[in-house]
């Protein structure tokens, strides 16, 4: 009887029954183990980038994606094209900032949304034909009837068509000397007996024929360049 009073009522092995809690057989993984831990950016990538190709740019050779089809170059941020175009599109690199830009296929002359600079890309459409400035030697297009252009560029005024240019300063000076010839007949004629309403008939002819030479004298100060014969770049 003394010996069951001496015993403790809480025995150290607590029975398995309610309120205990069952001890699991394998240990749990931490929270800051690796089997739980997401991958990061640089191992996501890796794992995606199955391909290298060269940059245009610079060279250096660039990892990307089956999918991609533009990849930015780290070192020089330009553009290189892993795909082809669309179909009715193309793509062309700039002379100047090495933009690459996209446009349709049947354009002649593309200018670069980033520097403006014009890039000649194919044959001129028909009806017009193309040449360089002489001051920025960018690309013009311009119909075949014209004998003056101006640069979109440098505002230049490049000559595309010198005899034709030739024979219009030719007419001007004709004009000019027929209309002052008029003017000197006519204040000969009138010297004797002149009058008010002939004064406009006398020097109007002869300001008109002066107006005439001066213009051609400019115009032959002016269009004093011609457009040069472009290689195919701007």
């Amino acid at each position: 009887m003394a010996d069951q009073e001496r015993k403790p009522l809480l025995s150290n092995q607590a029975p398995v029954g309610v309120g205990s809690i069952p001890v699991p057989s394998a240990p749990l993984t931490s929270a800051g183990s690796s089997a739980d831990r997401p991958p990061s950016y640089a191992e996501s990538q890796g794992a995606v980038a199955t391909q290298t190709a060269p940059c245009d740019v610079c060279h250096k050779v660039l990892r990307f994606s089956n999918n991609a089809t533009l990849v930015k170059c780290p070192d020089c941020k330009q553009h290189t094209a892993m795909k082809p175009p669309p179909p009715g599109k193309r793509y062309f690199r700039c002379g100047e900032c090495s933009t690459l830009s996209k446009c349709n296929v049947s354009v002649h002359a593309v200018k670069c949304p980033k520097c403006q600079h014009i890039t000649k890309i194919g044959p001129p459409p028909p009806g017009k034909k193309s040449g360089n400035c002489y001051a920025c030697d960018t690309v013009l297009l311009y119909p075949f009837n014209a004998y003056v252009v101006r640069c979109t560029r440098c505002l230049a005024r490049n000559v595309t068509d010198r005899s034709k240019l030739n024979r219009l300063l030719l007419l001007l000076f004709l004009v000019g000397f027929l209309l002052i010839g008029i003017g000197v007949g006519v204040t000969v004629a009138t010297f004797e007996n002149p009058s008010a309403g002939l004064y406009v008939a006398c020097y109007g002819p002869i300001v008109a024929g002066v107006m005439l030479w001066v213009r051609g004298v400019m115009m032959r100060c002016m269009y004093g360049h011609s457009i040069r014969a472009g290689d195919g770049r701007a």
